[in-house]
């Protein structure tokens, strides 16, 4: 084979293999062209389904948290608690004697205690417990003393459902504080009061302002018998004090009786004072008391307190224990539909 002829074929073999080449590598890059936007489509739609999927989250975060939000409206959220945010128990808080703890977002505003504001406390939540469902912080001075011992007294934050041995009433957020337990120093959530009801409560007659008192007599308030509530009035029934006597059974314990059956109640009036006092008790029982339980209803505020009996005047008066506090409205907006209030305005007599 000439010279000529063999250049000739390596010249066409040549351009072919470069043909196929280029058409190798023309056609290579619309693929991988095509490979990158597809897996560009794939990215995206990746993406696209990761934002599905966040949005949902988030969606359901959102719907989540405003869940809570809703919630924080009406219930406590100890997580928040912990965290310095108290937003789920702003408002007024009240025990059955009329003390009060006031929260707003940040934590307590103020406290009262026997009608007196007290100076400024803070919520301590350096040695917080959670446990037993509940949240187990401290209150004291702020700031705490430099010098001296420093008095932190326990104050737990009990959602409602939570079962605690100072609290019968498990159908609300609560808060406890003190050094024993029992329902004098559990407080509950004021609830608002509409400029509707504050006039209704106002334009009342005085035996349904007398009613209303009644249905909120505090812990410790007593008749001339003993310790009085709303639930021994509508009972019929009360504890009395050692020294109750029926004459009509000196044989039975030597005429000692620890209860004694009565019907409604009698308000006497002695100025200001709605003097209580235990109705159509049998005549064969004898009591002598030495404190007597009264209410004074000024504007919107009613204040309970127990007097001695063994003196009287301006000394009586400078004597009478403070035992709570109540507002007449707060009362109205609670009982206004509830039959008790009806129940209660049947029992007394004026």
């Amino acid at each position: 084979m000439s010279k000529k002829l063999t250049w000739l074929i390596c010249g066409a073999v040549f351009l072919g293999l470069g043909g196929v080449s280029v058409y190798a590598s023309v056609n290579h890059t619309p693929a991988t062209n095509q490979d990158t936007k597809k897996a560009h489509q794939k990215t995206a739609n990746s993406k696209r389904t990761i934002q599905s999927t966040s949005d949902t989250t988030s969606n359901k975060t959102v719907r989540s948290s405003s869940s809570i939000a809703t919630k924080n409206n009406t219930g406590m959220n100890l997580t928040q608690i912990q965290a310095h945010d108290f937003s789920s128990v702003i408002g007024t808080w009240v025990n059955p004697t009329g003390d009060t703890f006031i929260f707003n977002k940040s934590g307590l505003l103020s406290r009262s205690h026997a009608g007196q504001t007290t100076p400024k406390e803070k919520v301590y939540l350096d040695k917080v417990k959670a446990e037993d469902g509940m949240l187990k912080a401290e209150i004291g001075a702020d700031p705490l003393p430099t010098e001296g011992a420093s008095i932190l007294v326990p104050l737990y934050f009990i959602p409602k459902g939570v079962a605690f041995s100072g609290s019968s009433d498990k159908s609300q957020d609560r808060i406890y504080s003190g050094q024993q337990f029992g329902e004098q120093n559990i407080y509950t959530l004021q609830k608002e009061v509409s400029t509707t009801d504050t006039s209704a409560a106002n334009s009342l007659s005085n035996v349904d302002k007398q009613a209303l008192a009644l249905l909120g007599l505090p812990s410790g308030f007593v008749s001339d018998y003993g310790d009085l509530s709303v639930n021994t009035i509508l009972s019929g029934k009360s504890n009395v004090t050692s020294n109750a006597f029926d004459s009509a059974h000196v044989d039975v314990n030597n005429g000692k009786i620890s209860d004694v059956t009565f019907s409604g109640v009698t308000i006497a009036l002695d100025g200001a004072k709605n003097i209580v006092k235990l109705n159509n008790v049998p005549s064969n029982i004898d009591n002598t008391t030495y404190n007597q339980g009264y209410f004074t209803i000024s504007g919107d505020m009613i204040t309970y307190k127990n007097q001695g009996t063994r003196v009287s005047g301006a000394e009586q008066d400078a004597l009478a224990e403070t035992v709570g506090n109540k507002n007449l409205s707060s009362l109205y907006a609670q009982y206004k539909s509830n039959p008790k209030f009806e129940q209660i305005k049947k029992l007394i007599t004026e």
